[in-house]
């Protein structure tokens, strides 16, 4: 019986024996949540500073946008060929236009000052016919508007070379006038200088009753 027991214990397996140390420096570190924190704060900080960043040139992009501005001749009175150009009189002629100003610009409104005006001559030869007053008025951002114009002319003097040139012209309806629209305003980008204000011209190539062609300048 005795023999028996002895072989048993050959038998067992022997097992490892498991130092304290060894057991301890196996054991995977713990991860700290504020370094996850930590990397999300950093996330949202980056972000708002890049919408804060993107949102300052979206402003100064749209602050720096000029107004548009156009002129259109609804109507002209004086100008008659068998009436008026028959003859070698001066002329009183009247155009009614329509002058409309539009703001480019998501932020900023656009106006036509006080003291604005517009001038009418004949084409391309650039022969003064009438003038008149603009009414100021302002549009908000993105807005436009349209206001009706009057510019006279009296006593005005066609050579007759031009004269018989106009009334075949008025005669066909292929008249074409120059318009220009002349106002002085505050420049979007204000400067450093003590004169902030510049001067739109914008001028316009336009028959009556049609819609015209236009371009503008600052000075």
């Amino acid at each position: 019986m005795g023999a028996a027991s002895a072989e048993e214990e050959e038998k067992k397996p022997i097992l490892p024996i498991r130092r304290a140390a060894e057991s301890g420096a196996k054991k995977a570190p713990e991860e700290d949540p504020c370094d996850c924190c930590t990397g999300i704060c950093c996330a949202v900080a980056a972000l708002i500073t890049l919408a804060a960043f993107l949102g300052l040139i979206y402003r100064s992009f749209q602050a720096r946008k000029y107004p548009q501005y156009t002129v259109e001749i609804a109507a002209v009175a004086g100008l008659d060929p068998a009436a008026d150009l028959s003859g070698r009189a001066a002329l009183n002629p009247v155009f009614n236009l329509t002058v409309g100003v539009t703001s480019t610009s998501t932020m900023c409104g656009a106006c036509i000052d006080p003291g604005s005006s517009v001038k009418v001559s004949y084409s391309y030869e650039h022969l003064p016919l009438a003038s008149g007053p603009v009414q100021d008025v302002c549009v908000r951002p993105g807005k436009s508007s349209e206001e009706l114009v009057v510019a006279r002319g009296i006593g005005v003097k066609v050579p007759g070379f031009l004269l018989d040139s106009l009334a075949e012209e008025m005669r066909r309806g292929e008249a074409v006038f120059e318009v220009k629209l002349i106002t002085r305003q505050d420049r979007p980008d204000g400067g450093m200088d003590m004169d902030t204000r510049y001067m739109t011209v914008v001028t316009c190539l336009a028959r009556v009753g049609a819609k015209a062609s236009c371009y503008q300048r600052y000075e």
